[in-house]
């Protein structure tokens, strides 16, 4: 459809004229991008081609308006021009909220809060998915329900509401599974091998990642899934050992255009944990030389996306882009990743201050990160923790040895249950040690 059907129907409706059959194709072609390799596909030259082809078909105070500036936005954000991608979803939420279209709203407010992911906007994420959830679902189609039911339940886990967040994923999974609609079910898969992976079902994330990535294949879907599986299947693949397997499955499957419109930090993120540290701090040098400069009040790049940025760091020992993102989250209210990576930020602002030799801090970050795990009941964030906290204390609290082996044994028989085999080595091995 892309590649022949969208081109030549533009060709013949601009030859005619003819503006409103010019702007619907330019919108199938945006939305055919989406269906096939998600947000990150929404960053390639044809995004940008047909974002731009639309922006003057479409009128002022209209719906059409409401949906270019909203594809002019992800164009934008996926590109890396954070700053400019937010203005124009801004203008796009304002206009969709005062044109009052049901369908047209929900499908504005969930592309806001799928990019609106800086720090700075996580009360107004967490309020405008409470305004979504409170809404009835009449007049919201399948597609816009499905991609605003994932965001909502992830703006929730932001938040570190577990329980809010479950609660939208059932509606969806029992939407899907009256519509039979396929990308709604591959979708529903995706989240539940999240709410596997947070309830420390390692091996069960695996085998669903498997499932997902057979059907998808089978239903000419590969691409579409990959996105999915990358950014769900990361960490439990890590914590079990089997990171380079993940690459092995599936990335290989996703166009080289789609995969080079990933920001950096998905990169940087892989390459860290892949041993390649200089290539890792060059890119962490010139993200401090030109984020720094910046107001973090105004940056808009997503937690999310910092947060992986924030764990290279660590794993190189960059102690310059670890002091800058303790900045970048000191205060915020932001406790988890969503579902992007999933993983409890504080955790990882621990490890940054324990590096920088901010010990107090980092035993603070730590308590903090033990409550969210507590509280989310996120059993494989809680050992992991625990575990960092017993090397802080045995280290550096030796007045406290007692209730830092009593952390440490819990992460050891936490991550033999698991699975966890890389933690699992380290912490006996601490533990024969002390």
């Amino acid at each position: 459809m892309l590649d022949k059907e969208a081109p030549e129907a533009w060709s013949q409706a601009e030859a005619m004229g003819d503006k409103k059959r010019a702007l619907r194709i330019c919108q199938s072609a945006f939305w055919a991008l989406a269906f096939y390799g998600q947000g990150p596909a929404w960053g390639t030259p044809e995004a940008i081609t047909w974002a731009e082809r639309a922006d003057p078909l479409a009128e002022p105070e209209t719906t059409e308006r409401t949906l270019v500036d909203m594809f002019l936005g992800t164009v934008s954000m996926s590109r890396g021009n954070s700053e400019e991608g937010i203005v124009q979803l801004n203008r796009a939420l304002e206009l969709a909220r005062k044109l009052g279209d049901k369908n047209t709203f929900w499908m504005t407010a969930a592309i806001w809060l799928l990019y609106a992911q800086a720090p700075h906007h996580a009360q107004e994420r967490l309020n405008l998915a409470e305004e979504l959830m409170a809404q009835s679902r009449e007049g919201v189609d399948l597609k816009t329900f499905g991609l605003g039911a994932e965001v909502i339940g992830d703006a929730f886990l932001a938040m570190g509401q577990r329980r809010r967040a479950e609660e939208i994923f059932r509606e969806l999974k029992d939407l899907a599974r009256r519509s039979g609609q396929i990308r709604l079910q591959l979708i529903v898969l995706a989240l539940e091998a999240i709410n596997a992976y947070a309830d420390g079902c390692l091996e069960d994330v695996v085998a669903t990642i498997d499932h997902v990535f057979a059907l998808s294949q089978e239903l000419d879907l590969a691409e579409y899934a990959t996105v999915g599986i990358y950014v769900t299947g990361t960490r439990p693949f890590l914590y079990l050992g089997k990171y380079e397997n993940m690459f092995k499955m599936g990335l290989p499957n996703i166009r080289r255009e789609v995969i080079e419109t990933w920001r950096d930090a998905g990169r940087v993120f892989s390459s860290a944990h892949l041993g390649r540290g200089a290539e890792v701090s060059k890119s962490l040098n010139e993200m401090v030389r030109t984020r720094s400069q910046m107001d973090l009040r105004e940056d808009e790049n997503q937690a999310y996306f910092d947060t992986l940025l924030l764990e290279a760091a660590i794993l190189v020992r960059h102690r310059e882009a670890a002091d800058f993102f303790l900045r970048r989250f000191a205060g915020s209210p932001v406790r988890t990743t969503g579902i992007f990576y999933t993983t409890i930020i504080a955790r990882h602002l621990g490890a940054a201050a324990a590096m920088l030799g901010r010990i107090d801090e980092a035993q603070a970050h730590y308590l903090d990160a033990i409550q969210v795990a507590t509280d989310m009941r996120f059993r494989p964030e809680l050992a992991l923790t625990r575990f960092q906290l017993a090397e802080l204390l045995l280290d550096h609290y030796p007045e406290e040895r007692e209730q830092a082996l009593e952390h440490l044994d819990f992460a050891i028989k936490e991550f033999e249950a698991m699975k966890m085999q890389p933690s699992l080595e380290k912490a006996q091995a601490l533990r024969q040690s002390r």
